[in-house]
């Protein structure tokens, strides 16, 4: 899904370079569109290939259910969260992936 918002992106700019991320806020229409019956969060548009997120795992389509143990509701709060996080930190996501599986990535922030 490389249909990210240019606002999305531009907003959350270099804090989303730490991982290898590119996400928007989920909304009823997006959630429709890839099928799921979440309506509220983020959601990972795009992966930066050889990136931590790439190396972990991190699939186009997941919902960011939690990072480090905080719950990123908007686009804002994702990346506030990350904002607190130091190059070598390592950032922790739970994810429900585009089938429904929910699981945890770990990855170091870059």
């Amino acid at each position: 899904m490389k249909d990210a918002e240019p606002s999305a992106a531009s907003k959350s700019g270099s804090e989303v370079d730490k991982i290898g991320l590119t996400v928007q806020d989920l909304t009823k229409e997006l959630a429709d569109r890839i099928g799921i019956r979440d309506s509220k969060g983020v959601v990972v548009t795009e992966v930066k290939p050889g990136s931590a997120a790439d190396e972990a795992g991190v699939a186009p389509g997941s919902i960011v259910v939690e990072i480090n143990g905080h719950r990123p509701e908007t686009l804002e709060k994702f990346v506030s969260i990350l904002a607190t996080l130091k190059k070598g930190d390592v950032a922790r996501l739970l994810l429900r992936r585009p089938d429904g599986s929910i699981h945890y990535v770990a990855m170091k922030v870059e």
